[in-house]
């Protein structure tokens, strides 16, 4: 049978969220990237400028879509890691009191005073002897 087994480490997951984010802030905003310097006097020169612009407008635009889902997404990690933190530890507490409650039956079913009590020993005799006779009885 296969069996999987997922790992989650909090302080890793903070450390590639914190590179994330500070990539991000890194990237110039959309405004930043369109913006064009040139020499326009020129036709030939204003065209080209002007197509550049348009161009780096565009791609400030996906860079800024870029950013906001790249935060988006490291957000919605570091909550998950949360998440996933806060039900381990309420399976922990869950494990240990179902293992407590298993350790007391244990101990409450091992207690020398409920297993060794001259009742359990007649009736445990009595029960052998009685099987012992129908089994003669049987074979006459």
């Amino acid at each position: 049978m296969f069996q999987a087994e997922i790992r989650v480490d909090g302080d890793i997951v903070a450390v590639h969220s914190s590179h994330l984010t500070s990539q991000n802030e890194q990237v110039p905003s959309g405004t930043r990237v369109g913006q064009v310097h040139g020499d326009d006097r020129e036709h030939a020169t204003a065209s080209f400028l002007r197509r550049l612009e348009s161009s780096a407008t565009m791609v400030g635009t996906h860079a800024d879509k870029v950013r906001v889902a790249v935060k988006s997404n490291a957000d919605a990690l570091k909550k998950a890691v949360r998440e996933f933190e806060e039900q381990d530890e309420h399976a922990k507490g869950w494990a240990k009191s179902r293992n407590d409650m298993i350790d007391q039956t244990a101990k409450n079913t091992t207690d020398p005073s409920t297993s060794s009590s001259p009742q359990n020993a007649t009736s445990t005799s009595q029960g052998s002897t009685e099987s012992g006779s129908s089994t003669s009885t049987g074979n006459m």
